[in-house]
């Protein structure tokens, strides 16, 4: 079997005569001729650590949600609390008394117990993925890389032409280039 995405198929899009028989002709020619463009499909292995890097990320988000839902909630009264989600700083906002602040901290709590062990989970592994481990040594990258390819396998290959491309990358400049009255160019038209 094989598995193509329908916009990378040109030539039945193209065709002026659609009906299965002349598009099951053109999918056998392109299958025959090896130009049929097949699209990646991850393992189930590679597809059950992409759940898990994606509940970790979707976790992050809502921790970050209701942190800056405390402070807000706080900035909104004017009350002002120093290290509002350290140990000390969640006793503190608890003393305060607000029933709104004290729900987002119980939820805050329950979202970092399930964080910690999303992190466990991802930490064990990327311990048995020889791809992710190589990856934990680039500075940058980590265990939440290994196991979440974007896209199919890795351009260029393998994690040593990946960190071959980081080192020769150019910096990028830090200011824009100067433009001067008069100059053309494709944002500075004169005339």
């Amino acid at each position: 079997m094989a598995v193509a995405n329908p916009h990378n198929i040109q030539l039945i899009a193209k065709t002026r005569i659609k009906h299965d028989k002349v598009d099951a002709r053109v999918l056998g020619e392109l299958l025959r001729t090896n130009f049929f463009p097949r699209s990646y499909i991850p393992d189930a292995e590679t597809r059950e650590k992409r759940l898990l890097v994606k509940d970790r990320v979707k976790y992050g988000v809502r921790r970050a949600d209701l942190k800056n839902t405390v402070k807000w909630l706080l900035k909104r009264r004017g009350i002002k609390v120093k290290s509002p989600f350290s140990k000390v700083g969640r006793e503190s906002l608890r003393s305060l008394g607000l029933k709104e602040v004290e729900i987002r901290l119980r939820e805050l709590e329950l979202v970092d117990t399930i964080i910690e062990e999303l992190d466990r989970r991802i930490h064990f592994a990327a311990l048995g993925d020889h791809e992710a481990r190589l990856l934990d040594t680039i500075p940058g990258a980590g265990p939440l890389h290994g196991p979440l390819p974007s896209h199919g396998p890795p351009r260029g290959g393998t994690v040593q032409e990946l960190q071959a491309r980081l080192r020769t990358r150019r910096p990028r400049p830090v200011a824009p280039p100067v433009r001067r009255q008069g100059d053309t160019g494709p944002h500075n038209e004169a005339g």
